[in-house]
């Protein structure tokens, strides 16, 4: 894909509200979570757990194994109704679990946690794609869901290691797990707040 079809994606995606609302959260889903997962998470079992490798394994794996049993959760439920709400709820839900991982939970806590956290994951990347499926003009619908990912995994790259890493040279992993969790609610609410006032 050439770099003026994914700028055609990406404005179709700013012209629509919808889109544009769910591409918000899913940039701010790649510089609050997936940026932590990849920086702050292994520090945080390094420094503060004086873990190594293997426990740095399981997490990486509790993580998609709390994915795959949210998508079967899913289908086994039928789908999502509302995708905007569903997206608003495991998004917040899910920076709540960040939170409660960062206060010091045991060592298996933290594995519970960050399955659940993966849950929520689940519910937020189907009702996204699906959103994104559903209102993307279908000329231009792979550009557009080629912008999904870029917000993604651009965003967790370009800015969400740096940050993560920056904020844990501050205050540390946990209070950086903290600090990302809040702000993850605080986008959540402004981004639910504008969607109604826009309805």
């Amino acid at each position: 894909m050439s770099p003026s079809q994914l700028f055609d994606g990406i404005r179709e995606v700013i012209q629509s509200p919808k889109l544009l609302a769910t591409w918000i959260l899913v940039c701010g889903v790649g510089v609050l979570f997936i940026g932590p997962f990849m920086v702050v998470l292994p520090l945080m079992v390094r420094d503060v757990y004086l873990r190594g490798a293997v426990e740095i394994a399981l997490i990486s794996a509790a993580f998609p194994l709390g994915t795959v049993s949210g998508s079967v959760w899913v289908m086994r439920r039928g789908g999502i109704r509302n995708l905007m709400t569903a997206q608003w709820i495991a998004l917040s839900c899910a920076a709540t679990v960040l939170m409660v991982i960062a206060t010091g939970l045991p060592f298996w806590g933290v594995l519970v946690g960050i399955y659940v956290w993966g849950l929520f994951g689940a519910v937020f990347m189907i009702a996204g794609r699906t959103l994104f499926q559903q209102y993307a003009s279908p000329a231009n619908r792979g550009r557009v869901l080629a912008a999904y990912t870029m917000g993604f995994m651009g965003a967790a790259g370009m800015f969400g290691a740096p940050i993560s890493a920056a904020l844990t040279r501050e205050i540390g992993p946990q209070g950086a797990l903290f600090a990302l969790g809040f702000i993850m609610l605080v986008l959540v609410a402004v981004v639910m707040f504008r969607s109604r006032s826009d309805a």
